[in-house]
């Protein structure tokens, strides 16, 4: 709403994409028309042969002191500067969700990262953290239930992040998911330094966001899909006994080059779709 002198008029706030004329990934779930097969969608850590150990420790999640203002400032910020269309206003939407764990995408595989994560920390550590071992008990404990309350920052109004251009690094998807300490904003921008896109996690039990968004390409309406945990370096054993590191962080998508699924996802809740689809 705009309000003028004492008058108030509405004020046209976004236009919704044709969804007659969108990009879908039907294909995903053993469509003809496609490989891509459901059992290639899921969690994946990649393994990691460095041998390094990523510990719970997080300096770019502590950084801002209180997790939800640093939350709603950095979200914020980061919709009002990808604003579409400078005289109409940036819509933001903040939803409180109870889901049904059956609509959580992978939720068995996710809560298999955690427990292994939780004992990860436990055999390697003669000490270990009661905080850090609280934190996945909880994560575990909260999978184990029926229904998962699952916090919404959607807005309009925005260009969406793009996800098919040629240079990687132009991409505002990959840059959102995928990269650490980097920013695609100028010097004089607030939040420069690629520090912000660790809002979400800090204020997660689960250490775990779905990301779902929608862009223009050629004039259809395109969405992109990634989710993404930040938990500890994983140890399990591989199929010949030997133990293997996985990264701690984690990616859901398409499991083969640990991509983001792009397209409408028939199969995948609405909860996390971006695109209100026609029937």
């Amino acid at each position: 709403l705009k309000r003028s002198s004492n008058k108030v008029t509405t004020v046209k706030t976004y236009e919704k994409y044709n969804t007659d004329d969108i990009a879908t990934v039907s294909a995903v779930f053993n469509d003809s028309r496609t490989t891509l097969r459901e059992s290639e969608i899921g969690w994946k850590h990649p393994e990691d042969i460095s041998g390094e150990y990523e510990g719970f420790n997080n300096a770019s999640m502590e950084h801002f002191g209180d997790p939800l203002k640093g939350f709603a400032r950095e979200m914020t910020q980061n919709s009002l500067d990808a604003a579409l269309n400078s005289e109409q206003p940036v819509v933001i939407n903040l939803k409180l969700h109870d889901i049904p764990i059956s609509d959580i995408p992978n939720a068995d595989e996710l809560k298999t990262n955690i427990q292994i994560a939780l004992d990860t920390h436990l055999e390697m550590n003669s000490s270990p953290d009661r905080r850090v071992t609280k934190f996945f008990n909880n994560a575990v404990d909260l999978l184990n239930g029926d229904s998962l309350k699952v916090f919404e920052f959607s807005d309009f109004n925005t260009t969406g992040m793009s996800s098919r251009n040629e240079k990687t690094l132009d991409n505002t998807f990959y840059v959102y998911m995928k990269t650490k300490d980097f920013s695609q904003k100028s010097e004089d921008s607030l939040g420069s330094f690629g520090i912000g896109k660790s809002a979400p996690y800090a204020v997660s039990s689960l250490r775990t966001i779905l990301a779902s968004s929608v862009h223009s390409l050629d004039g259809i309406a395109t969405q992109a899909t990634q989710g993404k945990s930040i938990l500890t370096t994983l140890r399990s054993k591989n199929n010949d006994g030997d133990y293997i590191l996985r990264n701690n962080d984690g990616y859901w998508g398409i499991k083969d080059g640990v991509t983001h699924i792009s397209g409408y996802i028939d199969e995948l809740s609405p909860y996390f779709q971006r695109i209100d689809k026609k029937e």
